[in-house]
């Protein structure tokens, strides 16, 4: 099996340490950066290199990343990879309107088994 391609967004040190290692631990390649900003001009050369990202990870709050600036980035995007958004609260219409943008929302407490049901159906797709 290839690995695919799982990036991870995370502000605070450690917070996505479990998320890495379940994601490791099933096969997953995980690569970490500290802001939206940086992990999409990361993407964007990745694709200049035939290279691509095939799900991106965060617990940075939707509303800082459905941002106007950051939607115009993703939009340069050749690969319209999901974004899972793990949130301490899902408000039905703020999901659909952000699933939308390409934005799904997870809600906390997240479980291993649950996080794996999200990854594996975003492959199978």
């Amino acid at each position: 099996m290839t690995e695919k391609n799982v990036i991870l967004i995370e502000e605070e040190k450690n917070s996505l340490l479990s998320v890495s290692l379940i994601l490791k631990f099933n096969g997953y390649k995980a690569t970490f950066f500290k802001n939206f900003n940086e992990a999409m001009d990361k993407i964007l050369d990745l694709e200049k290199e035939s290279s691509f990202c095939e799900l991106l990870i965060t617990d940075i709050p939707v509303s800082r990343l459905a941002t106007k600036d950051l939607e115009d980035k993703r939009s340069k995007l050749n690969n319209k990879f999901p974004i899972y958004v793990i949130t301490d609260f899902v408000d039905k219409k703020i999901l659909k309107e952000h699933e939308e943008k390409g934005f799904y929302l997870i809600e906390k407490p997240l479980h291993s088994q649950d996080l794996l049901k999200y990854i594996n159906k975003t492959f199978i797709e």
